[in-house]
């Protein structure tokens, strides 16, 4: 809501201010006006509430509203919240404890200040940074590199004034822009009182564009809603849940689910006057204490002599109802005149025959007893003003509000009606009291943090936990409650489209209709803890008027929509588009048909030039986009259009140019520049048009054309727009297989040549792409020449050795002379000796059991060099046996009590351990020519010896870390946070599979090239996937990322005594076996007396739990409970058998004696 303050009502802005004062015991009244030191600037709300239907109409989206399946999915996305977050082989629970609290995340108390900007302030500063660093697992933010921007989102949102902003439209900025840190951008909150005068309009430059996409909202937040149709398969995919209706009981349960796991969530309210002095009843004492103090400067300057010495407040106040119904004819104030004499009479002891005045000596006297030392007041005062809510409103209505209503416009009478400009200024208005109260109401964006079912408020128990966004001395330092009542009754849509407000009884005089809550919240959600943009669009535009390009147009009688808003960007193959979006598409940049008509063009929205740094967009999904069409079509284009979409909607002789239109992919971190603007484009004046940019799908990196190379430096490397499905390079007669990384965006092979067995030569060669709907591509041909020795090593293979001499042969093939051969393993060098006759190297090298890697270089006499390597196991015990995989013969070693099998594209070991059967599965991946799998490792973790080991895999290694953090007291346990790092390093034609011991895991992520990114399940994930077998996590790893792991253990707190836990395990196990067999018996016997069904079915309820948890023990010990009593993990399980079990029988126990005594 915007308040400016106007020069003719400087004095109302007293009911504004907000400087500190003490509740007085006593005081003298003074004479002395306030200075103006002491006339503060209003606090300032500014949400510009639109409901999701008139948003809709206009610009046809609609938000996604919370069902079970989203809210599921809600729950299992959410990162780890200590203490909060089950395992991932656990279910949820239900029962929500009765108060929760968020605040692990949360940045500092802000201050919006006087700028209207608190629905940037609630998304972004608050709900924003929230996620942002709950994702990034980075508690407490409080560094302006940590916290997110809110004049970003303001400015961007605003229409180019400050005049406020819409939810919708944050929610768009944050998915599809992105945030900045509080030091990447200006933040202003003095606005027109000390801020640049273009506070509220400055753009970003690029820089800035850069940063946000890092700190974006998953796409779907807002782009979805293209899909429109609910039998569309894309319009309810998983990770859609941004909308909740408060007063829906079902959504409302999902909002505290929400909570409970860690969410933070925004919503709309109405502020109301008894807003403004939450916890703080001293600050309406203060108020009173100056407009009294005002009102006897005024009396003793006009109303001691002269013309207005006579008159009596009767005088006075019909003279202003008279006056106020000359000018309004047909309006009623007689109620509000009424109220002013009940207010004056009542609360402080004015008779309406007193002159002005004896009025206000009086005012002055009652003052104290009526509110200063008033106890009774203080106290309900503390009462009704401890939570925002309906009767705490009502209270402060007709015990507060009332009387600084009648004192204001006592003061603004004296002051005014002598000066003669009373009626002239406007300032009679407010003697209205609807106009008056109105002139305190407007629109605001809160953060919801948490709830608390036991709070008492005014509307009874239940208060939501929220944060303002109006500085540490408002509230409780910031914080307050919302009474569940307001928050889900008598909402906006009650008021407007029920017509069902609540109404207050204004001193039986008025009806005062009014609402709190807006009844929508809304969940923002990351897209992935450290997210990086695949695709960027660089615009740069120039024009005087950024709202010509920029603005959208609605017909003013239908509002329909007539002309998009924003700066629509695409995707198009053969001139067909397969993806569009129209950044900066905002609620506040729409103008009318007839607006325009009449406007010029400092009278639209965003009536500012452009910045002189281009934008930045992330397009990404245009990308996924193009794969859709393709899978939809089987197409396989080599090169594609993005385009982008200018306007100008004002024919005023002002015109506009593109200057920069360029199409960036980020491979590895650094962006490829795949195709730019190659002239100036004008855009037409009142006119539209749009621009193509030709860029290739797939593009050759490093790739020689027309080179010569040594052996060793015929590498080659390809980058795409779209996720390959696989990349081959084809050279003479030769075919291989590119390592993928990046997700399929990135193709890469070193050392072609030696793998291939090249002799030195001028080939042609071309990569060989499949793209995702399956279909190959080959890429233009390059030409390339190869000179320097082949290498070629015959023994040892890549595969398992279980002996620990291994020959070595090694054949060199060049024309030209060769002046040295070296070999090394693992760096140690070894004698080979030239066979004449054979024309092989031979040697033989001891080895003790383990990997490695033999290297042979080979030197010409121009110093040529051609090098080979091989990667082998040496395990003396190794069983080793050769399976085929899809037709491709795959060596296998094993150690200790492992059964191999083939299943598909994987390599599965049943491996025995000490814990039982484990199967490990191994995918054939990246060109792996054997697997390892080493019973050994596995047996460190079942054993709990080791937290992680590579139990199986191909030229692969692992360096893990363990931390334990603080732990923290719940119910008595003391719950510690775990941290498995493991560094996970594959070499070529690599995979490995690491195990992970069970410590009540709930997130793994894996670290790639600095991007945290959840694991999944998902086998076909191009980096890795998980699996979990008999409560041991085993992570599959196809590159070489970090996986990080986030579990926990559980102690009880220390005590004096201490039980081990092989005794509870005991006694737990011998109490279910004596309550298991006397269930059977008693069960019998309760039929035979005839005990009621509703009784047996609650004993066979809990006879199934315990049989349900001791299967569960009877899982992880294999059978054989006595011995496994040491193990902790089936302590919770065994003693949840005999408890429920224990349950059975006494109900059984007690039905039977109770018909025992009827008979």
């Amino acid at each position: 809501m915007d308040r400016k303050a106007l020069s003719g009502i400087i004095i109302l802005i007293l009911i504004f201010s907000m400087a500190q004062v003490f509740r007085p015991v006593s005081a003298t009244p003074s004479s002395v006006p306030v200075s103006s030191s002491d006339l503060l600037i209003p606090r300032k709300t500014g949400l510009n509430w639109v409901p999701l239907e008139e948003y809709s109409k206009l610009t046809g989206r609609t938000f996604p509203v919370m069902n079970e399946e989203a809210y599921k999915e809600a729950i299992k996305y959410a990162p780890f919240y200590l203490g909060r977050t089950p395992p991932l082989d656990q279910g949820n629970d239900n029962q929500l404890p009765s108060r929760v609290e968020n605040t692990e995340y949360l940045p500092p108390v802000g201050d919006q200040g006087y700028v209207n900007s608190c629905t940037a302030w609630s998304s972004t500063y608050y709900v924003w940074t929230y996620m942002i660093n709950w994702w990034r697992n980075n508690p407490h933010p409080d560094s302006p590199d940590e916290i997110m921007n809110p004049t970003f989102t303001y400015n961007l949102i605003n229409g180019g004034s400050d005049s406020g902003s819409g939810m919708w439209d944050a929610m768009n900025v944050i998915s599809t822009i992105g945030a900045v840190p509080l030091d990447a951008f200006p933040v202003y909150v003095l606005g027109e009182y000390g801020d640049p005068e273009n506070y509220a309009w400055v753009w970003p430059n690029l820089t800035q564009w850069m940063i946000a996409p890092h700190n974006s909202g998953t796409y779907d937040m807002y782009i979805w809603q293209w899909y429109d149709s609910p039998n569309n398969p894309l319009y309810n995919y998983p990770g859609m849940w941004y909308i909740l209706y408060l007063d829906n009981d079902t959504q409302w349960n999902y909002l505290k689910g929400l909570l409970y796991n860690g969410y933070v969530i925004q919503t709309a309210i109405l502020v109301l006057p008894s807003f403004d002095y939450l916890n703080h009843p001293e600050y309406i004492i203060d108020r009173l204490d100056r407009y009294i103090r005002l009102s006897k400067y005024y009396s003793d300057m006009y109303w001691t002599s002269g013309d207005y010495a006579t008159w009596t407040v009767e005088i006075l106040l019909s003279w202003v109802q008279a006056t106020y119904s000359n000018i309004n004819p047909g309006s009623n104030i007689t109620p509000s005149i009424e109220l002013i004499k009940d207010v004056l009479t009542k609360d402080f002891g004015v008779s309406l025959d007193d002159t002005i005045p004896e009025a206000v000596q009086k005012i002055n006297a009652t003052f104290y007893t009526r509110f200063v030392n008033n106890e009774t007041w203080w106290e309900e005062a503390s009462f009704y003003l401890s939570a925002y809510s309906l009767k705490g409103e009502e209270w402060f209505v007709n015990n507060a509000f009332v009387d600084m209503y009648a004192i204001i416009n006592l003061m603004l009478m004296l002051h005014y009606i002598p000066e003669g400009t009373y009626v002239a200024s406007g300032l009679i208005s407010y003697v209205d009291f609807p106009t008056f109260y109105q002139a305190r109401v407007g629109g605001h964006a809160v953060t919801i943090i948490g709830y608390d079912d036991n709070a008492t408020t005014p509307d009874g128990k239940g208060a939501l936990l929220m944060v303002n966004s109006w500085g540490e001395e408002w509230g409780d330092k910031g914080f307050w409650k919302y009474s569940y009542e307001a928050a889900r009754t008598y909402t906006y849509y009650d008021y407007r489209y029920k017509n069902k407000p609540y109404v207050i009884s204004v001193r039986n005089l008025i009806s005062l209709p009014v609402f709190i809550s807006y009844d929508e919240a809304f969940v923002y959600v990351p897209k992935a803890a450290e997210y990086a943009p695949r695709l960027m669009t660089i615009v740069g535009i120039e024009h005087p008027f950024r709202g010509e390009v920029i603005d959208g147009v609605y017909n003013a009688t239908t509002r329909g929509l007539i002309t998009l808003a924003g700066i629509p960007i695409g995707i198009a193959v053969n001139d067909t588009p397969v993806g569009e979006h129209s950044f900066l598409d905002f609620w506040k940049d729409y103008i009318s048909d007839i607006e325009l008509a009449e406007a010029s063009p400092e009278d639209i929205p965003q009536a500012h030039p452009f910045p002189e740094s281009p934008m930045a967009f992330d397009v990404s999904n245009l990308a996924q986009n193009l794969v859709y069409y393709l899978q939809e079509t089987g197409a396989t284009p080599l090169y594609v259009d993005f385009y982008v979409g200018l306007k100008d909607i004002l024919a005023d002789n002002y015109t506009g140019t593109l200057y920069n239109f360029t199409i960036l992919l980020n491979v590895n971190g650094e962006y490829k520049v795949l195709g730019s603007l190659e002239e100036n484009i004008t855009i037409p004046d009142g006119g539209s048009i749009v621009v193509p940019v030709e860029v290739p799908v797939v593009s050759y990196d490093k790739a020689p054309n027309n080179e010569t190379l040594m052996y060793g430096n015929f590498n080659v490397s390809i980058y795409s727009i779209i996720p390959l499905s696989g990349a081959r390079i084809v050279i003479g007669n030769e075919s291989y297989e590119l390592t993928a990384e990046e997700g399929g965006h990135y193709f890469y092979a070193t050392a072609i040549a030696e793998k291939l067995r090249l002799p030195a030569g001028t080939y042609n060669y071309t990569i060989i792409v499949t793209y995702p709907n399956g279909e190959e591509v080959e890429l233009p041909k390059r030409t390339v020449t190869i000179s320097g020795p082949v290498v070629h090593i015959i023994s040892p293979k890549d595969t398992i050795y279980n002996t620990t001499v291994i020959p070595v042969k090694v054949s060199v093939m060049h024309s030209l002379e060769l002046v040295n051969i070296t070999a090394r393993v693992n760096g140690k060098l070894i004698e080979l000796a030239y066979n004449e006759t054979s024309g092989y190297y031979t040697g033989t090298v001891e080895l003790g059991d383990g990997a490695y890697t033999l290297v042979v270089s080979a030197t010409d006499v121009f110093n040529n060099t051609g090098v080979a390597k091989v990667y082998f196991v040496v395990n003396s015990g190794a069983n080793v046996n050769t399976v085929t995989v899809e037709n491709r013969q795959i060596t296998v070693g094993t150690t200790g009590n492992v059964k191999v099998a083939v299943k598909g594209e994987k390599v599965v070991a049943s491996v025995t351990t000490s814990a039982g059967v484990y199967e490990v599965e191994v995918p054939v991946v990246n060109n792996a020519p054997s697997i390892f799998v080493d019973s050994s490792a596995l047996e460190e973790v079942v054993s709990g010896n080791a937290n992680v080991t590579l139990v199986a895999g191909w030229n692969a290694s692992v360096k893990a870390t363990t931390e334990v953090g603080e732990p923290e007291n719940v119910n008595g346990k003391l719950l510690y946070p775990v941290t498995i790092k493991a560094d996970v390093k594959v070499g070529e034609n690599g995979v490995a599979v690491i195990a992970l011991r069970d410590i009540n895991i709930s997130k793994i992520y894996m670290i790639k090239n600095g991007q945290k990114v959840q694991l999944t399940t998902n086998e076909n994930d191009p980096i890795a996937y998980y699996y979990i077998k008999n409560g041991v996590v085993f992570v599959v790893v196809k590159q070489d990322p970090t996986i990080v792991a986030y579990g926990s253990y559980v102690k009880s707190a220390p005590r004096r005594r201490i039980v081990s836990i092989l005794t509870y395990n005991f006694l737990s196990y011998s109490w279910y076996k004596l309550y298991s067999g006397k269930f059977e018996e008693l069960y019998n016997e309760s039929l035979e007396l005839g005990v009621d069904n509703e009784t047996l079915a609650l004993a066979l309820e809990y006879h199934e739990k315990a049989a349900e948890y001791y299967a569960k023990v009877l899982e992880l010990t294999g059978g054989n409970v006595l011995y496994h009593l040491s193990d902790v993990r089936i302590f919770a399980p065994l003693r949840k058998a005999y408890i429920y079990e224990m349950k059975a029988v006494k109900t059984l126990e007690k039905a039977i004696e109770e018909a025992k005594g009827k008979e």
